[in-house]
């Protein structure tokens, strides 16, 4: 009996820490196949709010510091549009930045776009 419990206590371990693998395994899958956006600041000033609306979805990156960068994942369920950028800096500088680039669809599995705001307060867009 005791060998019995041995190998069903074996096999429930087994069993849980495949399930609990597997569980990891979905999660990051998820994020892999999601679209992003990235927001990079390579500017010298804080950015005060951030944000890129998609035709189905608004994305609000909040502040970011200078040299860093915010990403953000949305919906594969896009309609046909830009990708619409907002970009305020501080009192200090009081600007605003805004603008569209490339396009979006739905079903864009794994698209990655990179939204750079330049230290000449322009902004560059990349798409991987």
């Amino acid at each position: 009996m005791r060998n019995v419990l041995a190998i069903l206590n074996k096999r429930l371990v087994i069993f849980s820490a495949l399930f609990i693998a597997g569980l990891i395994l979905a999660y990051q899958a998820y994020f892999f196949l999601q679209p992003s956006v990235t927001l990079v600041n390579k500017s010298h000033y804080l950015i005060e709010k951030a944000s890129v609306t998609l035709p189905n979805s608004h994305l609000n990156f909040g502040d970011i510091a200078p040299n860093n960068i915010n990403t953000i994942y949305y919906a594969l369920a896009q309609q046909d549009g830009e990708y619409h950028y907002r970009i305020e800096l501080g009192e200090s500088v009081n600007t605003e930045v805004s603008g569209a680039c490339g396009y979006v669809t739905h079903s864009e599995y794994h698209k990655r776009v990179d939204i750079v705001f330049t230290a000449d307060l322009a902004v560059q867009c990349y798409f991987r």
